[in-house]
């Protein structure tokens, strides 16, 4: 999370990352597929 914080500009003073920016921007990439198609739902073995 460290290096997409980075990577994506969520810093704030004194270098440190903004965990909750960097949270909310994965949320945001996760629901609306930028990620790819993921599921939290568990998969039944067939």
């Amino acid at each position: 999370m460290q290096e997409i914080g980075r990577k994506r500009g969520c810093l704030i003073p004194g270098g440190e990352i903004d965990d909750e920016k960097t949270a909310k921007i994965l949320l945001e990439d996760f629901r609306t597929g930028k990620i790819g198609k993921i599921t939290l739902e568990k998969v039944e073995r067939m």
